[in-house]
């Protein structure tokens, strides 16, 4: 088999908060989570960014009314089970009950994507591989692209919908798409 090994880099973790404030200060309107790890998007009491065990490239920018958590470089790495485990990225993301983004971007090239309790007007969540868990999420627009890998629905409702999954299974439980 084929392995591209990472040369080992430092890790480093990496937080932001936003009070209600700060988030109409900055106008903050959109999020995207554009890396290869796990990523969480959870409610919780504000607006916060932890990202856990990232390599330097990973960087969390607020501007032009867009959250980001970027990862600069991303590394093909090619393995077999469970053999990086230990060093995987986690980035989790909360939003607040009082806080509804207009946009929710998630691109996760491998890593297991998991949104539980979150409201915005748009849903776009692209995976190469990796499990998709969604579970009581409101949108107008939801559009998910997900090449292989397990997706799980769970209380999801969407105005409109797409949803495109290359060969993962689609398991769901209480799901109105339009």
């Amino acid at each position: 088999g084929v392995h591209y090994i990472t040369e080992e880099r430092e890790r480093i973790n990496l937080s932001e908060k936003y009070t209600e404030a700060e988030i109409a200060e900055l106008g903050i309107q959109d999020i995207l989570i554009d890396c290869n790890a796990y990523i969480t998007v959870q409610r919780g009491d504000e607006l916060s960014v932890v990202a856990t065990n990232v390599t330097e490239d990973y960087k969390i920018r607020c501007s032009n009314g867009k959250l980001s958590v970027l990862q600069e470089k991303k590394n093909i790495v090619i393995g077999f089970g469970d053999w990086n485990i230990r060093e995987k990225e986690e980035v989790l993301v909360t939003i607040p009950e009082s806080f509804v983004p207009e946009q929710v971007v998630i691109r996760s090239g491998s890593g297991k994507v998991s949104v539980s309790e979150v409201t915005s007007d748009r849903m776009e969540l692209d995976s190469g591989s990796g499990a998709v868990d969604m579970t009581d999420v409101k949108t107008e627009t939801l559009r998910v692209d997900s090449g292989s890998g397990k997706m799980y629905l769970n209380r999801i409702t969407a105005t409109e919908s797409d949803l495109d999954t290359g060969s993962g299974s689609v398991k769901g439980d209480n799901v109105s798409l339009g």
